[in-house]
């Protein structure tokens, strides 16, 4: 650090310079910094929430076409050989969304379990390109770290 008054060498806490005897500017103050997981866990909470809804919304209104669809064309097969893998498919979509939403509640609530089952949910959707990825990197990068886990534990604590 130097004087900006007569250029001498001056140490980083010294208040005024040993030639001149200008007095030298505080360093500036550091903003605290501001928690990773912390920062991200309100965004977090409604992404999941709005994915699962979206995700929710699309297997009803899927279903409810395709059905229709079903009826009125005219297959080589019987269409009624497909109703129950599709109604499987439907189901365990329904599921994955309603496991979204809770995950989407627990951040947003900062319930301890919120983290694990977030980040199992992630790697779930990290298969549903290009949202469920995106969402699933994200999930991860925030909360997947060691110091997140502490980080988190903090958080739910009310530290």
């Amino acid at each position: 650090m130097f004087c900006d008054g007569c250029g001498v060498t001056v140490d980083p806490g010294q208040p005024f310079c040993s030639r001149c005897g200008k007095q030298l500017a505080a360093a500036p103050q550091a903003w605290p910094a501001r928690s990773r997981v912390r920062s991200n866990l309100q965004t977090l909470g409604i992404l999941w929430i709005v994915y699962s809804a979206f995700h929710a919304g699309a297997v009803i209104i899927g279903a409810a076409v395709g059905g229709a669809m079903l009826r009125h064309l005219a297959l080589p097969f019987d269409a009624h050989i497909l109703a129950p893998f599709i109604a499987m498919v439907g189901f365990m979509v329904v599921i994955k969304s309603l496991c979204g939403l809770v995950v989407g509640w627990g951040l947003l609530r900062r319930q301890p379990w919120a983290r694990v089952f977030a980040l199992v949910m992630a790697f779930i959707s990290l298969i549903h390109l290009p949202f469920g990825t995106a969402l699933g990197i994200y999930t991860l990068v925030v909360l997947m770290p060691a110091e997140a886990a502490r980080e988190y534990e903090a958080i739910c604590s009310g530290h």
